[in-house]
């Protein structure tokens, strides 16, 4: 792949930018999920089932940013979960991204 300079650098900028925000933030500090997915579903428009609403939270709640796909994405009565991996991501950190969404969803059955 060639980037342009100035796009690379700022793609370089934006993710240390966002590193930096999520290791000041750290794991369970997204206490207020439940709201947050509120104030989603209000200003879009939609409604998760409590399954999927809990799902989402206890991603965000283990420290893993994690953000809906909703109609006309995907149909209607279906959600995806979209998770931004950046350059500057460790292969472990992914590990155990995974495995906390992985765990999360198991737990509220979504998978």
């Amino acid at each position: 792949r060639v980037y342009l300079p100035y796009y690379s650098r700022a793609e370089r900028e934006v993710a240390l930018m966002i590193r930096r925000l999520m290791v000041s933030v750290g794991p369970g500090r997204y206490a207020g999920a439940s709201r947050a997915i509120s104030s989603f579903e209000k200003s879009r428009g939609v409604r998760f089932s409590p399954t999927q609403r809990k799902a989402i939270a206890g991603a965000l709640e283990n420290g893993v940013f994690v953000t809906p796909v909703i109609a006309p994405a995907v149909p209607g009565d279906e959600t995806l979960i979209r998770v931004a991996l950046m350059a500057t991501h460790t292969h472990e950190q992914i590990d155990i991204a995974v495995d906390k969404i992985y765990k999360s969803f198991k737990k509220y059955q979504v998978l």
